[in-house]
């Protein structure tokens, strides 16, 4: 009699399928938890770096408002391209342009900054910043600080110093109208010839006579002085050209010569000591106490001359005739009063028509007095600004010294920048965590689909489930020796290369954790090439 086979429930069901392919299951778990151990181990761990700056109203710096700003001028691209450069960070500079914006904008990710507000109008900044080389890490975040607080001082300084500019400026416009109004009274009284300390008719100062008159009447005194050295020169001419018209140009003398060597070297230093005499006795008027003694050295040269001139080489008496030196003497007086009747007529006329410009000058003195007052006027306004401006001008002065000072610092660096003692991401534990609940589902994923991708019936109990007489019994699959050689072969190769591959990945990671000597160059390039695809 046929006995009806029960029916295992879906749980049932489930764990004998998981008791049939269980190393299905076991296989895939073990690769990837190897695979997520050695992810864990290569994977680039990243360092956190921290810093906190605080901004503190500070004089007349406005470098605390910087504060809202700062996670904006921090993060600029421009300033982390700067920093970068600076520090000569090899991985950027190695890489093409294109690549380099996309590092940079990496690093810009990576980069953290907030901000906190205090009830005392100071604010703290805080910067965080996050890489797997925790040297560059210290080394960038100190630059990109500096750099930035370096910046803010920098500008708030630059603008105060284009303030001081701005009002040295306005300064020196005012000083160069003050000097220009200067130069215009200066040029009127010029014009006019006032005097610049002469009082203003009109204003409450005593006041003397004006200069334009006491100018006026020097150069009339000077005019009559001039005619009566005119006059006097006329009648010394007068009387040195009678002379000349009566004094012969030639004079007689005999003398005993003293003959035997000759004297033509000794005559021509004569004559030039003579000419030189002339020389001086040109520009002395005969009532000068050096005339005469310069008249008596020029005719005592004269007759040594003439003495020499009578030595020759043989002894004998001869009749010989000379220039009467008084008509050179008397010709050179008449050309030197000459001269200087001319100059003193010259000088009359000049002098003349210097009196004939006073007198029209001294006709025109009320209008100019009046623009005198209101020049004077103005420079006294201009005074004011200038003195005005200059205080100004000092007190910005002083407010950039200040700011050039240590102390006008608005910044005070509350926490430095220290390397950490390990890294902060990713967690080991986590990935590892994370492989093995995956591997455990791919596992479970590939049991599930090989056991029901089939389209058949699997166990008695599809069959029960489906079929509307009961089951009465089942036939076991016949395997011969053959098949089970086959499956055992198949399953010892699977088992042996998964084992291997396991092996192998457990190995490189043991060793690239330990002494990566133990890798080969290429194995380590290939671990290189993939933790650099991970940063």
């Amino acid at each position: 009699m046929a006995v009806e086979v029960e029916t295992r429930g879906q749980l049932q069901e489930f764990l004998g399928l998981l008791s049939r392919r269980r190393w299905q299951v076991l296989l895939p778990f073990a690769v990837v938890l190897s695979l997520g151990v050695f992810i864990a181990v290569v994977v680039p761990k990243k360092f956190v770096v921290k810093t906190q700056i605080e901004l503190r109203p500070v004089g007349v710096s406005v470098s605390a408002k910087d504060a809202a700003n700062a996670p904006f001028q921090i993060k600029a691209r421009e300033r982390i391209r700067k920093v970068t450069q600076e520090l000569q960070n090899r991985e950027y500079l190695s890489l093409p342009p294109s690549e380099q914006q996309e590092w940079l904008e990496d690093t810009s990710s990576a980069l953290k900054v907030t901000t906190v507000q205090s009830n005392l109008a100071t604010s703290f900044v805080n910067i965080e910043y996050s890489h797997v080389n925790d040297g560059w890490a210290v080394d960038f975040l100190r630059a990109l600080r500096n750099d930035w607080t370096s910046d803010v001082i920098q500008r708030d300084r630059n603008k105060i110093q284009e303030e001081s500019l701005t009002l040295l400026g306005a300064r020196d416009r005012l000083v160069a109208q003050y000097k220009f109004a200067e130069s215009e009274l200066t040029d009127l009284l010029r014009e006019y010839g006032l005097s610049a300390t002469q009082p203003v008719p009109g204003q409450t100062a005593a006041r003397s006579e004006d200069t334009e008159f006491e100018r006026l009447r020097a150069a009339e005194v000077d005019l009559r002085k001039t005619k009566d050295e005119i006059e006097e020169s006329q009648v010394l001419l007068a009387e040195y050209q009678d002379r000349l018209a009566k004094l012969p140009p030639k004079i007689n003398a005999e003398d005993r010569v003293v003959g035997g060597f000759s004297n033509a070297e000794e005559i021509a230093k004569i004559e030039l000591q003579i000419l030189e005499a002339q020389k001086k006795l040109e520009p002395i008027r005969p009532a000068h106490s050096q005339y005469d003694k310069l008249q008596d050295e020029v005719r005592r040269l004269e007759a040594s001359r003439e003495s020499l001139k009578r030595q020759t080489s043989k002894g004998e008496l001869l009749q010989t005739t000379r220039n009467n030196p008084e008509v050179q003497v008397t010709q050179t007086r008449i050309d030197r009063l000459t001269t200087e009747i001319r100059v003193n007529e010259a000088k009359r006329d000049r002098l003349q028509k210097a009196v004939d410009e006073g007198s029209r000058h001294v006709e025109e003195l009320q209008t100019v007095y009046r623009d005198v007052r209101e020049k004077k006027d103005a420079i006294a306004r201009l005074s004011a600004n200038v003195a005005t401006a200059e205080a100004a001008y000092q007190a910005k002065a002083r407010d950039v010294q200040l700011l050039l000072s240590p102390l006008a610092n608005p910044f005070e660096i509350t926490q430095e920048v220290f390397p950490p003692s390990k890294p902060t991401e990713p967690n080991p534990l986590l990935i590892i965590s994370f492989a093995l609940v995956a591997g455990l589902a791919i596992g479970l994923g590939i049991a599930v689909v090989l056991e029901y991708s089939k389209n058949s019936f699997r166990s008695v109990g599809d069959i029960g489930r489906v079929m509307a007489v009961p089951v009465l019994g089942s036939i076991q699959r016949i395997v011969t020796r053959r098949e089970t050689r086959l499956v055992g072969v198949r399953r010892i190769a699977v088992g042996a290369a998964s084992l291997t591959f396991i092996g192998a990945v457990l190995f490189v990671t043991w060793a690239w954790a330990n002494d990566a000597t133990y890798l080969s160059q290429d194995v380590r390039d290939a671990i290189e090439g993939l933790r650099a695809r991970m940063k």
